[in-house]
């Protein structure tokens, strides 16, 4: 085998038709039951072909719709024996330890974070990754484990199968009665060989306490997941009094809301990767840690809000002592932590602030959140974390920040958005990625030169300044980030871009959403792929250079741009390098009138092109399509790069595009105002379309969005819509 191709999953509509193909006579569901049936039979299928293939023969069989929705039902919980099979034959084929990871990602870890789910297992890295290879797991562009919902299913099944029916012999538990039917009976439990459990507390029907004796005699148990929904986050998990304990196999620890001040003190977490204590009562951990662990404590509760890691008996109050003042040493040092997360749910002033007093005792931090804390005074100290690469203070209430953070070298992202109270920044010249937004009262972007001759240089590359008012000259202190390749100037007061934008040569992609007083862009930087310009009021004119780079330009709900069709001539046909033209390029703007410059339009979804005459005109480089999109003025729609998809069926003679708008609801509109907004969305593809072997196009297009239930139906609908062939001339 010399080339692995991944093939991509079927869209939503084409699993549709597929399903179809296979379940009925000639493609068509006798009914509307059967449509909504088929909807969710290949939702259940998730895009793969040998799925709605195996489902669509199975329920083909059905002769009613009561057996449709039998079968389905056991569809979602059981996988149909082909895909098990498939899934069976390549499970075998793996060695046992991957094995094992397979089946831990299958029954713990589908949807989470690969680089923090690795660290969980020997090895995890590698592992992983063949997985990967084997088609089993993917990884998406976020960084998350993603497995089918198919062979999460198939893996679970195999589990089910090892265990021969014995709970307490059972590899992974994730059934809520299960689990507690384990922790709360000691028969067998000597013998327990479960290494995972992962509870979903709300699934539980009542409150619970497990006898931790019980849960610190399975030996193997390396992950302790016990979780819950955001918005119930009271403890329906607790200790039997007197019988806190954990085992001291743990790698993960992750209990939501868990119902302790402190860690049982007999737990010695010397396995133990990550800490993961949500919604906790926590005001303590152990005395003294061993080994690398990653913590997680975010939304703590309690009326202090507060953690210390100081011994039982001293004093504290409103504080996050890092390191006491009282240096005895009885005070547990934590030299191995690599990454500490304390948060709250959100910023307020009225907040009790937090103290930090010292960083001295987490040298080898690469990882710093201290969120929503109101923090006043960052130690000077910090300057000491010189394994720093990751760090976020947002909604804190610091004015200044130490001049030492200057010698964190390695620091390469840095989050301080919504802290209101900032001024000024140290020079922070390593950084490859700051976020500023809603840091209201900062003035300047630099540090302050020692010298007149002193010029600071910066390796910035992502810099957002969204919604900071009060920074000076703009224009002078952009100038310095000369490296920069994304930028966002959104809810900004100025009138027209700063001019040293034209300076940053490697600019990809510039947000000016929201920048009310905005009248004009131009001068932009040749190198320019993305625009973003969405709700710019006074925005009256956009110039392009002739040779533009642009891909994708939102200028949605900028309402006194007046030069739509104009715009969208000059976008399409102009900057046309080789290197554009092989791409999909994209503009939104107002506007209700198909522009002129597309020949063959219609009102509704749908508009047909004659090919004929095309044949005799060089060869056709694509095709452009516009699509007028109306919307409720009690929302608004953003039209986003990846908010557009199209496919081309040369056998249906059809080309269709689908728009999937981000929709909001505008709260400044009152309800009874029933006015609409009209947009014009343009896009052009190129060298896409063969036009040798068929006399006529057609363009149908399709709007998906969600919105609320109170609505009888949609609230943005396709008004009409156009298509031109573009040719090499």
């Amino acid at each position: 085998l010399r080339i692995v191709h991944h093939v991509n999953f079927l869209g939503h509509d084409d699993s549709i038709r597929v399903f179809k193909q296979v379940a009925f006579d000639g493609g068509r569901p006798p009914s509307d039951v059967y449509e909504q049936l088929s909807i969710r039979a290949s939702k259940l299928a998730q895009g793969l072909p040998s799925a709605l293939d195996a489902f669509g023969t199975y329920l083909r069989q059905k002769i009613s719709t009561e057996a449709w929705e039998r079968a389905l039902d056991i569809l979602e919980k059981f996988p149909p024996q082909s895909i098990m099979e498939i899934v069976r034959t390549s499970y075998e084929g793996l060695d046992k330890r991957d094995q094992a990871v397979f089946l831990h990602l299958a029954c713990l870890f589908n949807g989470d974070n690969f680089h923090r789910v690795a660290t969980l297992f020997d090895h995890g890295d590698e592992r992983i990754k063949d997985l990967r290879k084997k088609s089993l797991i993917d990884i998406s562009p976020d960084g998350c484990i993603t497995m089918h919902v198919l062979v999460e299913q198939a893996g679970r099944e195999i589990v089910l199968q090892e265990s021969k029916s014995k709970l307490w012999r059972r590899r992974i538990l994730w059934e809520p009665e299960e689990i507690v039917s384990v922790l709360q009976n000691t028969t067998g439990i000597a013998l327990a060989t479960t290494e995972g459990v992962s509870l979903h507390m709300c699934d539980m029907p009542r409150m619970v306490s497990i006898d931790g004796g019980i849960l610190n005699a399975i030996n193997n148990l390396e992950y302790f997941k016990a979780f819950t929904h955001l918005n119930n986050i009271e403890s329906t998990l607790n200790f039997v009094p007197c019988t806190e304990n954990l085992p001291k196999t743990l790698r993960l620890l992750h209990w939501d809301a868990y119902p302790m001040k402190t860690l049982p003190s007999k737990y010695y977490p010397y396995r133990l990767t990550e800490l993961n204590l949500r919604y906790s009562n926590l005001v303590r951990l152990w005395d003294g840690i061993l080994g690398r662990i990653h913590i997680e404590l975010t939304h703590l509760k309690g009326k202090a809000e507060h953690l210390s890691f100081i011994p039982e008996k001293q004093v504290f109050d409103d504080e996050l002592l890092m390191t006491p003042k009282d240096q005895s040493p009885t005070i547990p040092s934590f030299h191995d932590f690599e990454s500490l997360s304390i948060k709250r749910f959100s910023y307020t002033e009225d907040n009790a602030p937090f103290s930090c007093i010292s960083f001295s005792r987490f040298p080898c931090l690469t990882e710093l959140n201290l969120i929503n804390l109101n923090i006043q005074v960052i130690p000077e100290d910090i300057g000491l974390l010189h394994s720093l690469e990751k760090l976020d203070l947002s909604g804190n209430d610091f004015v200044n920040l130490p001049t030492s953070m200057k010698n964190l070298s390695k620091l390469k992202h840095a989050r301080l958005s919504n802290c209101v109270k900032l001024e000024a920044l140290p020079g922070l010249t390593e950084l490859q990625s700051l976020n500023l937004s809603g840091c209201s009262s900062l003035e300047s972007l630099l540090e302050p030169p020692h010298s007149v001759q002193e010029v600071t240089t910066y390796s910035l590359l992502e810099l957002e300044i969204d919604n900071c008012t009060q920074v000076k000259s703009f224009s002078h202190q952009l100038s310095h980030f000369t490296r920069l390749t994304y930028l966002n100037l959104s809810s900004n007061d100025f009138e027209s871009i700063p001019e040293s934008i034209t300076e940053l040569t490697s600019l990809g992609t510039l947000c000016l959403n929201n920048c009310k007083k905005l009248k004009s862009v131009e001068d932009l930087p040749q190198s320019l792929e993305h625009l973003y310009a969405h709700g710019c009021d006074s925005l009256e004119n956009v110039t392009l250079s002739p040779n533009h780079s642009i891909k994708h330009l939102d200028l949605s709900h900028c309402f006194s741009l007046q030069q739509d069709e104009q715009l969208i001539t000059q976008f399409l046909n102009n900057g046309y390098s080789e290197e554009v033209c092989s791409v999909q390029r994209s503009i939104c703007l107002p506007g209700a009138r198909i522009p002129r410059y597309f020949e063959n339009q219609s009102s509704g979804r749908s508009t047909t092109i004659g090919l004929s005459p095309i044949r005799s005109t060089p060869k056709p480089l694509g095709f452009a399509a516009c699509i007028v999109v109306s919307c409720e003025r009690s929302f608004y729609m953003q039209f986003p790069a990846f908010s557009y998809d199209w496919s081309c069926e040369e056998d249906d003679e059809v080309i269709r595009i689908s728009l999937r708008p981000n929709l909001y609801r505008e709260s400044e509109i009152e309800e009874e105002e029933t006015m609409s907004s009209h947009h014009l969305v343009a896009i052009h593809v190129a060298g896409s379309v063969s036009t040798e072997r068929i006399e006529e196009l057609r363009l149908e297009s399709h709007i998906h969005i969600q919105f609320p239930d109170e609505f009888r139906g949609p609230p943005a609908d396709i008004r009409a819509c156009g298509i031109r062939m573009i040719n090499e001339d």
